[in-house]
């Protein structure tokens, strides 16, 4: 981080908004120079997300009383599925309000399908869709 901030520190940057109620609205946002420091952001968020699908495969074959491997998981594809999705729009527009509402959006549609993945094998039981003894989600 240290050496990213030296060679492209991010600065205040205001822009002008137009809008017709609202004349001369502006908003400061922070921008780099040549964009090193979004670029190797981006490498690094991609990074992670590889490298949490590799522990994933790695330990897939880890006995069924540590499931934890299955939550990973469901946040690594769930977190490299909405960024291959959302990321080639946040590229292409310029406007900041649509990259932050984009981002908005994944988060919470992420959230959402990881609290339901999740949550779905209990549902499962509570309603007795499944019984306790199948142990296709891990129980036994």
């Amino acid at each position: 981080l240290i050496l990213w901030m030296s060679v492209d520190p991010p600065l205040a940057v205001e822009e002008s908004l137009e809008f017709e109620n609202l004349p001369g609205l502006s908003q400061i946002s922070c921008k780099s120079e040549n964009g090193i420091f979004e670029a190797m952001s981006f490498f690094y968020k991609g990074l992670l997300i590889l490298s949490s699908c590799a522990l994933v495969f790695a330990s897939r074959k880890i006995p069924s009383d540590f499931v934890e491997h299955k939550y990973i998981l469901f946040a690594s594809y769930n977190t490299a599925a909405l960024a291959a999705i959302i990321l080639p729009f946040q590229l292409v527009s310029d406007d900041p309000t649509l990259n932050q509402l984009l981002s908005i959006a994944a988060i919470t549609l992420g959230s959402v399908m990881l609290i339901g993945l999740l949550a779905l094998p209990s549902l499962l039981v509570a309603f007795n869709i499944i019984k306790i003894s199948d142990s296709s989600f891990g129980f036994t």
